[in-house]
């Protein structure tokens, strides 16, 4: 059993202006996190028997709380590549079609956990199958290679990528209203 010490903070709410709030949370700080330059808390939370993870930067005034003597639970470990902070919806086997020019940067990233192969025999472009957490934050990583990688399958990850790229057509309505080649 580990005893740690609570802590409580002020968090800020980032609808319009930042604004910071008061809310008690009895959280027990277990890991400092630095991931794609920032720096996040892992928490457990008693109440409602939680991981929970905040980022540093939105939160002023932690001031430290009782001693808890709780049992913290096994920390789960990713049954894949998880492409930011936060828990993904699911794990999934997708394959990208990835222009050859990002491939150093693919096995950076991806790793063990990548199996690549040649798109064709003509193609300047690779196949990379790789299980990956899915969540809005992967297909925004897909999106900021641009055209150089296409998320290919499975049929219901492509989908809802595609459902992503939609909304973000959504919000140039200039573009929508021409025709494309």
């Amino acid at each position: 059993m580990t005893s740690l010490s609570k802590a409580n903070a002020e968090a800020y709410d980032t609808d319009k202006k930042i604004k910071y709030y008061k809310k008690k949370r009895d959280l027990l700080p277990v890991r400092v996190v630095y991931f794609n330059e920032r720096i996040y808390l892992k928490c457990y939370n008693e109440a409602d028997e939680r991981w929970r993870i905040y980022r540093v930067d939105r939160m002023r005034s932690i001031v430290g709380g009782d001693v808890s003597h709780t049992r913290l639970p096994k920390e789960k470990k990713p049954e894949g590549l998880v492409t930011d902070m936060f828990e993904p919806e699911y794990f999934e086997y997708v394959t990208l079609r990835v222009k050859r020019y990002l491939l150093d940067d693919m096995l950076e990233h991806f790793g063990d956990y990548a199996s690549i192969s040649p798109y064709s025999e003509t193609d300047e472009s690779v196949t990379i199958t790789v299980h990956v957490g899915v969540n809005q934050r992967f297909f925004l990583w897909v999106m900021s290679y641009g055209d150089g990688i296409e998320l290919l399958s499975p049929v219901k990850t492509r989908s809802e990528y595609l459902a992503e790229v939609r909304k973000m057509l959504g919000a140039y309505p200039e573009y929508s209203q021409r025709s494309t080649p």
